[in-house]
């Protein structure tokens, strides 16, 4: 999976269709056929996949065992778990509120080779 940091405030665009999924200035979101999660890392609003599933069955088998700080920043777990187990069709838009929230927000796009 590839994995792009994106501003907090910044609305996020379907990279394929150009849709807008979400703004959060608005508070708004979308869906389109790219999108296979919309949430952060309390829950989903949009999980065509049952990602966060898969999330919560590996988490609860290894006990949390992968919260890695890369640099100065801080990595969900769960956007670590799912760059080691999505292949590169999968691109990550992730917003990170500062300290002391550190609330992550993902919006995980799927793009098939056509």
């Amino acid at each position: 999976m590839i994995e792009i940091d994106y501003p907090n405030e910044g609305k996020i665009y379907c990279p394929a269709c150009g849709k807008l999924i979400l703004d959060l200035g608005e508070g708004a979101s979308a869906d389109c056929p790219h999108v296979e999660f919309l949430g952060t890392d309390e829950g989903p609003e949009n999980d065509k996949n049952k990602l966060w599933a898969h999330w919560k069955e590996w988490e609860e088998k290894t006990e949390n065992d992968i919260p890695v700080l890369v640099g100065k920043d801080w990595n969900s777990p769960f956007i670590e778990y799912f760059k080691k187990t999505l292949d590169d069709h999968y691109v990550c838009f992730t917003q990170s509120t500062p300290a002391p929230g550190l609330l992550s927000g993902f919006t995980i796009f799927k793009f098939p080779l056509d």
